[in-house]
């Protein structure tokens, strides 16, 4: 009997490592570099709006929201606006095409999430608004200061043929100390929903999504 448990456990271990030298294989087989197109948008209908007592399903009430707030409007894209925007120099690095101002991104894959992260740091501005609201942020406080360092950071979700990149349109107003600091703007990255928990008296966030599809043009064989 323990003889037989010993020649199934030896071809499980041999299915397992014939698995993992394929997959390892596959992904070899990709050739670098590797440049995406954008080929247009999936849109989540609607604005989410919320304040401390939870979630506003008021259609008026996010409607007069919506109203003074335009950059909630999300232009469409269309066949006629395909373009270059993102280049894999490795399966460890990479950088967006349409800023020459970018520096090159630091890429973690993990099954079909890829994590872009910018090798260089930046103050960040908006002295604690955000903080929290993505899940994905890499942020150093500066000592003495109530401001961080920051390295912007982008997520994506496919593999090295198309990849499905989430946006957030947001709008934030919080109380941070004394003061009201307000926040919005357009951002590859997706919402913490832990972080709606902390809202107070008197703040709000609104935000709608979508997602902004990339098409590699070099051939792969994965």
């Amino acid at each position: 009997m323990n003889k037989f448990y010993k020649k199934i456990s030896l071809l499980f271990l041999g299915g397992c490592v014939l698995s993992a030298c394929k997959k390892e294989s596959k992904e070899e087989a990709v050739v670098f570099p590797l440049t995406f197109h954008m080929e247009g948008q999936e849109i989540t209908p609607g604005v989410r709006l919320f304040t401390k007592d939870g979630e506003i399903n008021d259609p008026g009430k996010i409607a007069n929201f919506v109203k003074y707030h335009y950059y909630f409007q999300i232009p469409p894209i269309t066949s006629n606006t395909k373009f270059p925007f993102l280049s894999f120099s490795s399966k460890n690095q990479a950088e967006f095409l349409y800023d020459s101002s970018q520096p090159l991104l630091d890429v973690v894959k993990k099954n079909n999430r890829f994590l872009f992260t910018s090798t260089k740091e930046k103050i960040w501005g908006d002295q604690g608004a955000t903080k929290g609201l993505f899940k994905h942020q890499h942020l150093r406080k500066i000592p003495n200061y109530e401001l961080y360092y920051r390295k912007e950071m982008s997520v994506a979700y496919g593999d090295y043929k198309m990849l499905k990149f989430p946006h957030v349109r947001y709008f934030i107003s919080r109380r941070i100390g004394n003061n009201i600091i307000e926040a919005h703007g357009n951002i590859n990255n997706e919402i913490n929903e832990l972080f709606i928990s902390t809202l107070r008296d008197n703040d709000t966030l609104a935000y709608t999504t979508y997602n902004t599809i990339g098409i590699s043009v070099n051939n792969t064989s994965n």
